[in-house]
């Protein structure tokens, strides 16, 4: 099926890394031409142990699920205690992975379609499986997070919905899933509509789905 845009917030904005990367290329997970900054902070992971790299990605997309900012800085401020690493080094390194999942979630990508953008900036593969692995697992919560924040400022006015069955993808191992695209036509309160659209496989239709209900239960318990 077609890959749809998504839409989550967007994080904090901190100062230049002093890390040098690879001269600037085009990613899927950014738009052209790619900030050279984000991807010296990528790079800087490899400098990282693998539990290092996790915690700081486990923090990005937590922040970009709930965009709690002051809960992102805490979190980053006892994570450079912990660590021994600077707070503005944990910072940086932690605004640009938040970019980078937000790109890549705007944009629709895979888990496989970002691993091959991160390993080629020549980010280790070790490093690069756990980004995509924790990318993986968040894409519901951050389809949950994306409807929740556009519902709560626009009307809706119709939800669409179609399954469909990848017939060709350069990933073989996507051939034959079955996804779920869910297009929601709002309400801008101007006279004007617009539309959000959202892909998920159908495992995680059916998680976002059982999120939905959840939200549900505790809005009927407290009214």
């Amino acid at each position: 099926g077609s890959l749809a845009k998504r839409t989550v917030s967007t994080p904090f904005l901190l100062s230049s890394p002093s890390f040098r990367g690879p001269p600037s290329m085009s990613v899927r997970f950014a738009s052209d031409p790619v900030d050279q900054r984000l991807l010296n902070s990528l790079l800087h992971l490899d400098t990282l142990t693998n539990e290092q790299v996790s915690s700081l990605a486990g923090l990005s997309l937590k922040f970009l699920s709930s965009s709690a900012s002051d809960v992102l800085i805490a979190k980053l401020t006892a994570f450079s205690q912990e660590n021994s690493i600077s707070l503005n080094t944990a910072k940086l390194v932690g605004q640009h992975i938040i970019m980078m999942y937000k790109g890549a979630f705007q944009n629709a990508l895979t888990s496989s379609q970002l691993l091959a953008d991160l390993t080629s900036i020549k980010l280790s593969s070790e490093k690069a499986t756990i980004l995509c692995n924790k990318f993986q697992k968040s894409l519901t919560s951050l389809s949950a997070s994306s409807i929740g924040k556009t519902l709560m400022v626009n009307k809706l006015i119709l939800p669409e919905w179609r399954f469909g069955i990848t017939i060709a993808n350069n990933d073989v191992k996507q051939v034959g899933n079955t996804f779920m695209q869910l297009k929601l036509v709002l309400d801008r309160g101007d006279g004007e509509t617009t539309f959000e659209h959202v892909e998920l496989t159908l495992p995680q239709f059916y998680e976002f789905l059982t999120t939905l209900e959840k939200a549900k239960a505790q809005m009927d318990f407290f009214s």
